[in-house]
């Protein structure tokens, strides 16, 4: 009798290379949400009154809000508030 990981593998192997893509995408979505205060650059709630609106960076992936928070950490912990509501 095949072990159950054996199974679960031959069912990913039999899935379209669009469904291993999207699931492959699903997971790093909820990777982060879980691990968001490890993969968020910045605290997301911070505000730099100095820095409001630049463009995308290497500091600021997503560039900034009007307040100078950092988009792409906002983005990272609000998927956790979009995953719960998911769920």
């Amino acid at each position: 009798r095949p072990s159950r990981a054996s199974r679960l593998g031959a069912e990913i192997a039999s899935w379209s290379g669009t469904l291993k893509t999207g699931a492959a995408m699903m997971l790093v979505l909820v990777l982060a949400a879980i691990f968001a205060p490890v993969v968020a650059p910045y605290d997301p709630f911070v505000q730099d009154f100095m820095n409001p609106l630049p463009p995308p960076s290497l500091a600021h992936p997503f560039g900034t809000d009007n307040f100078g928070r950092d988009i792409f950490s906002r983005v990272i912990f609000g998927a956790r508030i979009d995953l719960t509501i998911g769920f």
